[in-house]
Protein backbone atom coordinates (compact mmCIF):
# COMPACT_ATOMS: atom_id res chain seq x y z
CA UNK A 1 0.00 0.00 0.00
CA UNK A 2 2.88 2.26 0.25
CA UNK A 3 2.89 3.45 -3.08
CA UNK A 4 -0.82 3.92 -3.57
CA UNK A 5 -1.59 7.45 -4.36
CA UNK A 6 -3.92 8.65 -1.34
CA UNK A 7 -7.28 9.36 -1.76
CA UNK A 8 -9.64 11.99 -0.58
CA UNK A 9 -11.54 11.23 2.37
CA UNK A 10 -15.56 10.71 1.60
CA UNK A 11 -17.47 13.37 3.60
CA UNK A 12 -19.05 11.11 6.21
CA UNK A 13 -15.70 10.19 7.30
CA UNK A 14 -14.64 13.74 7.79
CA UNK A 15 -17.78 15.04 9.45
CA UNK A 16 -16.83 12.64 12.29
CA UNK A 17 -14.12 14.91 13.71
CA UNK A 18 -13.76 17.73 15.82
CA UNK A 19 -11.23 19.28 13.56
CA UNK A 20 -8.64 20.64 16.45
CA UNK A 21 -4.71 20.40 16.44
CA UNK A 22 -3.07 17.14 16.41
CA UNK A 23 0.35 17.94 17.29
CA UNK A 24 3.79 16.45 16.76
CA UNK A 25 6.10 16.27 19.54
CA UNK A 26 9.72 15.13 19.14
CA UNK A 27 10.46 14.30 23.19
CA UNK A 28 10.55 11.84 24.58
CA UNK A 29 10.41 10.35 21.18
CA UNK A 30 8.58 11.49 17.77
CA UNK A 31 4.74 11.08 18.53
CA UNK A 32 1.31 12.49 17.91
CA UNK A 33 -0.69 14.03 20.41
CA UNK A 34 -4.02 15.07 20.06
CA UNK A 35 -7.59 16.24 22.56
CA UNK A 36 -11.08 16.29 21.21
CA UNK A 37 -10.51 14.20 18.36
CA UNK A 38 -13.71 13.24 17.38
CA UNK A 39 -17.40 15.30 17.74
CA UNK A 40 -18.72 15.22 21.02
CA UNK A 41 -21.60 13.34 19.55
CA UNK A 42 -19.70 10.87 17.96
CA UNK A 43 -17.35 10.25 20.92
CA UNK A 44 -20.73 9.70 22.91
CA UNK A 45 -21.26 7.08 20.54
CA UNK A 46 -17.94 5.15 20.90
CA UNK A 47 -18.10 5.36 24.63
CA UNK A 48 -21.17 4.25 24.55
CA UNK A 49 -20.99 0.99 22.33
CA UNK A 50 -17.15 0.50 24.81
CA UNK A 51 -19.59 0.08 27.49
CA UNK A 52 -22.35 -2.11 25.98
CA UNK A 53 -19.95 -4.45 24.47
CA UNK A 54 -18.03 -5.06 27.42
CA UNK A 55 -20.86 -6.18 29.55
CA UNK A 56 -19.10 -6.66 32.54
CA UNK A 57 -15.47 -8.33 30.87
CA UNK A 58 -12.61 -7.09 31.46
CA UNK A 59 -11.07 -9.24 28.72
CA UNK A 60 -9.75 -7.60 25.85
CA UNK A 61 -12.06 -7.85 22.45
CA UNK A 62 -10.79 -7.80 18.86
CA UNK A 63 -11.65 -4.52 17.20
CA UNK A 64 -12.34 -7.24 14.43
CA UNK A 65 -15.33 -8.64 16.58
CA UNK A 66 -16.92 -4.95 16.35
CA UNK A 67 -17.51 -3.93 13.34
CA UNK A 68 -21.25 -3.69 13.62
CA UNK A 69 -21.33 -0.29 15.50
CA UNK A 70 -19.10 2.78 15.45
CA UNK A 71 -15.91 1.04 16.87
CA UNK A 72 -15.93 -0.39 13.37
CA UNK A 73 -14.49 2.89 12.85
CA UNK A 74 -10.85 2.40 13.82
CA UNK A 75 -11.03 -0.89 11.45
CA UNK A 76 -11.77 1.02 8.19
CA UNK A 77 -9.90 1.72 5.59
CA UNK A 78 -9.97 5.59 5.97
CA UNK A 79 -8.78 5.50 9.47
CA UNK A 80 -6.04 3.15 8.50
CA UNK A 81 -4.98 5.26 5.77
CA UNK A 82 -5.14 8.23 7.74
CA UNK A 83 -3.01 7.07 10.62
CA UNK A 84 -0.76 5.51 7.54
CA UNK A 85 -0.03 8.94 6.10
CA UNK A 86 0.15 10.81 9.70
CA UNK A 87 3.34 8.74 10.31
CA UNK A 88 4.46 8.71 6.37
CA UNK A 89 5.95 5.25 6.92
CA UNK A 90 5.51 1.65 4.98
CA UNK A 91 2.51 -0.42 5.72
CA UNK A 92 0.37 -3.06 4.20
CA UNK A 93 -2.61 -2.76 4.90
CA UNK A 94 -3.22 -4.67 8.05
CA UNK A 95 -4.71 -3.68 11.28
CA UNK A 96 -4.67 -5.48 14.81
CA UNK A 97 -5.80 -4.09 17.75
CA UNK A 98 -8.60 -4.41 20.98
CA UNK A 99 -10.69 -2.54 22.98
CA UNK A 100 -8.70 -2.71 26.27
CA UNK A 101 -10.01 -2.02 29.97
CA UNK A 102 -8.45 -1.15 33.08
CA UNK A 103 -10.63 -1.75 36.18
CA UNK A 104 -9.58 0.50 39.30
CA UNK A 105 -6.32 0.37 40.84
CA UNK A 106 -4.99 -1.92 37.66
CA UNK A 107 -1.56 -2.77 37.90
CA UNK A 108 1.17 -0.87 36.17
CA UNK A 109 3.46 -2.83 33.13
CA UNK A 110 6.68 -2.94 32.07
CA UNK A 111 7.73 -0.68 29.51
CA UNK A 112 8.31 -2.08 26.38
CA UNK A 113 8.53 -0.57 22.58
CA UNK A 114 5.88 -2.55 20.81
CA UNK A 115 7.88 -3.84 18.34
CA UNK A 116 6.73 -7.33 17.40
CA UNK A 117 5.69 -9.64 14.44
CA UNK A 118 2.31 -10.52 13.66
CA UNK A 119 1.62 -13.26 10.82
CA UNK A 120 -0.87 -12.99 8.42
CA UNK A 121 -2.13 -15.46 5.72
CA UNK A 122 0.24 -15.85 3.24
CA UNK A 123 -2.49 -15.98 -0.20
CA UNK A 124 -3.50 -12.59 -1.29
CA UNK A 125 -1.51 -9.44 -1.75
CA UNK A 126 -0.87 -6.54 0.78
CA UNK A 127 -3.74 -4.15 0.40
CA UNK A 128 -6.34 -6.94 -0.23
CA UNK A 129 -9.67 -6.87 1.92
CA UNK A 130 -10.16 -10.77 2.84
CA UNK A 131 -11.33 -11.38 5.92
CA UNK A 132 -10.56 -14.82 7.15
CA UNK A 133 -12.49 -15.62 9.84
CA UNK A 134 -15.64 -14.60 7.72
CA UNK A 135 -14.94 -15.26 4.04
CA UNK A 136 -15.85 -12.32 2.34
CA UNK A 137 -14.54 -9.02 1.86
CA UNK A 138 -15.08 -6.02 4.16
CA UNK A 139 -13.86 -2.81 2.10
CA UNK A 140 -11.25 -2.20 4.95
CA UNK A 141 -7.93 -3.78 5.45
CA UNK A 142 -7.00 -7.77 5.80
CA UNK A 143 -7.07 -8.96 9.46
CA UNK A 144 -6.39 -12.96 10.40
CA UNK A 145 -8.72 -13.39 13.48
CA UNK A 146 -7.66 -15.06 16.68
CA UNK A 147 -5.11 -14.42 19.67
CA UNK A 148 -2.49 -17.47 17.57
CA UNK A 149 -2.37 -14.41 14.84
CA UNK A 150 0.38 -12.94 16.56
CA UNK A 151 3.75 -14.76 17.15
CA UNK A 152 7.28 -13.29 17.93
CA UNK A 153 10.75 -14.26 17.35
CA UNK A 154 11.37 -17.61 15.95
CA UNK A 155 8.25 -19.05 15.72
CA UNK A 156 7.39 -15.90 13.34
CA UNK A 157 10.20 -17.03 11.07
CA UNK A 158 9.00 -20.72 11.19
CA UNK A 159 4.93 -19.57 9.95
CA UNK A 160 6.62 -18.08 6.85
CA UNK A 161 5.52 -21.22 4.82
CA UNK A 162 2.09 -20.54 6.27
CA UNK A 163 1.73 -17.39 6.37
CA UNK A 164 2.73 -13.60 5.63
CA UNK A 165 5.33 -12.33 8.46
CA UNK A 166 4.86 -8.34 9.21
CA UNK A 167 6.10 -6.34 11.90
CA UNK A 168 3.89 -3.75 13.83
CA UNK A 169 4.99 0.02 12.27
CA UNK A 170 2.74 2.30 14.41
CA UNK A 171 0.70 2.33 17.43
CA UNK A 172 -2.40 3.77 18.40
CA UNK A 173 -4.02 4.60 21.86
CA UNK A 174 -7.06 6.04 22.00
CA UNK A 175 -8.80 7.04 25.63
CA UNK A 176 -12.50 6.33 25.61
CA UNK A 177 -12.72 7.54 29.25
CA UNK A 178 -12.76 7.85 32.22
CA UNK A 179 -15.50 10.69 31.92
CA UNK A 180 -13.50 12.53 34.32
CA UNK A 181 -10.29 13.03 34.94
CA UNK A 182 -7.59 14.99 37.04
CA UNK A 183 -3.80 15.02 37.59
CA UNK A 184 -3.11 12.98 40.61
CA UNK A 185 -5.85 10.18 39.69
CA UNK A 186 -3.52 7.60 38.20
CA UNK A 187 -3.84 5.86 34.82
CA UNK A 188 -1.59 7.55 32.62
CA UNK A 189 1.01 6.25 29.58
CA UNK A 190 4.63 7.23 29.92
CA UNK A 191 6.84 7.94 27.09
CA UNK A 192 10.21 7.02 28.17
CA UNK A 193 13.60 9.04 26.66
CA UNK A 194 15.64 7.03 23.96
CA UNK A 195 18.73 7.61 26.28
CA UNK A 196 19.45 9.02 30.01
CA UNK A 197 17.66 8.78 33.21
CA UNK A 198 15.90 11.95 32.10
CA UNK A 199 11.63 12.17 33.87
CA UNK A 200 9.22 10.54 31.13
CA UNK A 201 6.59 11.96 29.34
CA UNK A 202 2.74 11.13 30.87
CA UNK A 203 -0.20 11.16 28.40
CA UNK A 204 -3.11 11.70 30.69
CA UNK A 205 -6.09 9.21 30.00
CA UNK A 206 -8.23 12.29 29.15
CA UNK A 207 -11.52 10.93 26.99
CA UNK A 208 -11.27 11.52 23.56
CA UNK A 209 -7.68 11.79 22.98
CA UNK A 210 -4.82 9.71 21.59
CA UNK A 211 -1.90 9.41 20.89
CA UNK A 212 0.45 7.62 17.76
CA UNK A 213 4.01 6.46 17.66
CA UNK A 214 5.76 4.69 15.75
CA UNK A 215 7.25 1.32 16.75
CA UNK A 216 11.14 1.46 17.08
CA UNK A 217 13.56 -0.29 19.42
CA UNK A 218 13.50 2.76 20.99
CA UNK A 219 9.90 3.83 21.41
CA UNK A 220 9.59 2.84 25.32
CA UNK A 221 6.08 3.14 27.02
CA UNK A 222 4.41 1.63 29.61
CA UNK A 223 0.85 1.95 31.38
CA UNK A 224 1.83 3.38 35.06
CA UNK A 225 -1.23 1.74 36.68
CA UNK A 226 -3.40 2.77 39.69
CA UNK A 227 -6.15 4.64 38.08
CA UNK A 228 -8.77 5.87 40.52
CA UNK A 229 -11.63 5.57 37.73
CA UNK A 230 -12.10 2.24 35.76
CA UNK A 231 -10.35 3.03 32.10
CA UNK A 232 -11.32 2.10 28.22
CA UNK A 233 -9.06 2.72 25.76
CA UNK A 234 -8.72 1.12 21.75
CA UNK A 235 -4.93 -0.13 21.08
CA UNK A 236 -4.34 -0.78 17.88
CA UNK A 237 -1.68 -1.05 15.45
CA UNK A 238 -0.65 -0.89 11.51
CA UNK A 239 1.53 -3.49 10.04
CA UNK A 240 5.00 -2.52 7.68
CA UNK A 241 6.74 -6.09 5.89
CA UNK A 242 9.41 -7.79 7.68
CA UNK A 243 12.76 -7.29 5.61
CA UNK A 244 14.65 -8.39 8.32
CA UNK A 245 14.14 -12.19 9.41
CA UNK A 246 15.96 -11.56 12.69
CA UNK A 247 14.38 -12.96 15.72
CA UNK A 248 15.71 -10.58 17.74
CA UNK A 249 14.39 -7.37 16.67
CA UNK A 250 11.02 -7.53 18.18
CA UNK A 251 9.79 -8.74 21.68
CA UNK A 252 8.49 -11.43 23.34
CA UNK A 253 5.91 -12.42 25.76
CA UNK A 254 7.86 -12.09 28.97
CA UNK A 255 6.01 -8.24 29.35
CA UNK A 256 2.36 -9.65 29.13
CA UNK A 257 -0.51 -7.93 27.42
CA UNK A 258 0.47 -5.81 25.08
Amino acid sequence: MSGETARPAPAWFVQLFAHRRWIRRTEPFPHIYAREVFTTAFYEHLRAEAVRVRAGTTDDISLWALRDGPLALFTSREWHDLLAGLTELPVTGDITGHLRHHPVNSPGQQPRTGLRRTVFPAHGEPGDTLDEAAGHQVGAVRNIPGDAAERSGAAAIAATAQGRVTIRTSALLFHLGPEQWRRGDGGETALYPVAGDRTPALVPPLGNSLVLFECTPYTRHRYLGGNSSARDSVLMYLHRPDETGRPHDTEGDEHGRR
